[in-house]
């Protein structure tokens, strides 16, 4: 996005994201930037298809957002639950997973 409608564009889209994420998450849940327009959240007391409901509830709602752009924003998504491994692999995974909803044709939400 940075490239067609420049950084303070982009920055005013990863701020209305995060809000959203920070409004639709628990108290209990963590929300961090992860790289450029990446984010990591950290969905405590949950499961897989909890993390995917919330996952894809997000996606919608970021889909039906007015950014008053001429595009549609959207967004794609890597989860991953806890089976006992570190949070180095567990970042991997999901982000492995990210990267197939890429592959897809975005705007989609993969399981890793």
């Amino acid at each position: 996005m940075n490239d067609t409608y420049g950084h303070q564009v982009d920055d005013q889209v990863i701020i209305k994201i995060s809000k959203l994420l920070t409004d639709i998450c628990r108290e209990t849940d963590y929300v961090g930037r992860y790289g450029g327009e990446e984010f990591l959240v950290v969905l405590t007391d949950n499961n897989e298809d909890g993390a995917k409901n919330f996952s894809e509830r997000f996606r919608r709602e970021v889909e039906n957002l007015d950014f008053g752009l001429p595009t549609q924003v959207t967004v794609s998504g890597g989860v991953k639950t806890y089976e006992n491994e570190s949070a180095e692999e567990m970042i991997k995974l999901a982000d492995g997973a990210l990267y197939e909803a890429k592959e897809r044709g975005r705007n989609c939400i993969i399981s890793a």
